[in-house]
């Protein structure tokens, strides 16, 4: 699909279009129905690599951030580049960004090396090619993070997560802009799991899980960790309601994705498996032991899985790797094509998919074989 790493996918509902960016700072556009390329445009951050992407409420402008310290909103049907979102004096890179709609009003939020949440607004009449963002808020400079943001997920009506390198959770009003919990990566004497995780590694994706919010006794943020482990969390108390680990073969957590009802779990591994849970009512209360059940779980890639795109209303999964493909998959695992093959494919018609087959580095890597206890022996 890429000529390098592919970073991260989107899929845009309103045209029938589905965005790879890469490692090379470049755009693809490719057709949802069909798999076939229809337009690229390069050096979107100059050389550096695009980390994260999103659309705007219209789904007309596509909005990347990169690691040259910059977020820029595109035209991306041609490649136009309508405005470059930037702090001051600033290059350090941005790893996450989103976008906002609150109370008729609407920002771009970017988090990264900086250590700050950087809120820009989006109105039509801001002509300006460069844009800084707003101040940042009072608590978030008194006692925000003190390491590099790696993630940020917004939960409405009006929260803001974001999570740093250290593990450390901060969930924010971000109408007053002030933290209204703030918690430390779990210490593991206190997480009494059967299957908890030995090591301590950092929390790289954060999820809410908004259907939750009502009830304060409910555990409402998943929290996804490099080792491998999802904690879900009670933001009200700050307690870690159950800690499973969410990837197979013990590979770290690379990508995670909550569907909107929030009943399902997508979760992307280092080893390019990728797993679904079923969470509708898990660890409501705290001290859940189990896991949740597992619904699917198939390998994609051979390497790590950087981005899932989950289509719910075809129950449909975009995913891209670090081996330079995005793939389209069904939520049981069958394979329908990868993004830039040289046949393209019908969405509505399965005889053209490449189902049964699986991709040939899949289906030949050792770790595709199914798991027993005689493997597990050194």
């Amino acid at each position: 699909s890429h000529t390098e790493a592919a970073t991260c996918c989107a899929y845009n509902s309103n045209f029938g279009h589905v965005i790879t960016c890469s490692e090379g700072s470049v755009v693809k556009l490719w057709d949802f129905e069909t798999g076939t390329f229809m337009f690229e445009f390069n050096k979107a951050h100059g050389e550096a690599a695009i980390s994260s992407i999103t659309f705007d409420s219209t789904g007309r402008r596509l909005i990347t951030a990169g690691r040259d310290g910059a977020v820029r909103i595109w035209n991306y049907n041609n490649g136009h580049c309508l405005k470059s979102l930037e702090r001051e004096n600033c290059r350090k890179e941005v790893t996450d960004c989103s976008y906002v709609e609150l109370n008729n009003n609407k920002y771009i939020i970017a988090v990264g090396w900086d250590h700050r949440i950087n809120i820009f607004t989006d109105e039509m009449d801001e002509f300006h090619l460069i844009q800084r963002p707003q101040p940042h808020w009072p608590d978030d400079l008194r006692r925000g993070h003190t390491e590099d943001i790696v993630s940020v997920t917004f939960g409405r009506p009006n929260l803001l997560g974001t999570v740093s390198y250290d593990g450390y959770i901060i969930v924010w009003n971000i109408i007053s802009g002030h933290s209204m919990a703030r918690i430390p990566y779990p210490n593991i004497d206190l997480c009494k799991y059967p299957e908890r995780v030995k090591e301590k590694g950092a929390v790289n994706k954060l999820a809410f899980l908004e259907n939750r919010f009502l009830d304060k006794m409910n555990a409402s943020l998943i929290a996804g960790c490099s080792d491998g482990a999802a904690i879900v969390w009670n933001i009200n108390h700050g307690k870690a309601h159950a800690r499973w680990r969410a990837t197979c073969r013990k590979a770290g957590l690379s990508a995670m994705v909550v569907t909107s009802d929030c009943e399902l779990l997508y979760v992307g591994d280092t080893l390019g498996f990728v797993s679904i849970w079923d969470i509708a009512t898990y660890a409501l209360r705290p001290l859940v032991q189990n896991p949740p059940y597992k619904v699917a779980s198939w390998r994609c890639h051979v390497q790590t899985i950087t981005c899932i795109e989950v289509i719910e209303s075809r129950e449909l999964v975009i995913t891209t790797s670090s081996d330079y493909t995005a793939r389209l998959w069904t939520n049981t695992g069958q394979f329908i094509g990868t993004y830039g093959q040289s046949t393209p494919w019908e969405i509505h018609d399965p005889q053209t998919w490449q189902h049964p087959m699986v991709p040939p580095e899949v289906l030949l890597d050792p770790l595709s074989l199914p798991e027993h206890p005689m493997m597990e022996k050194d």
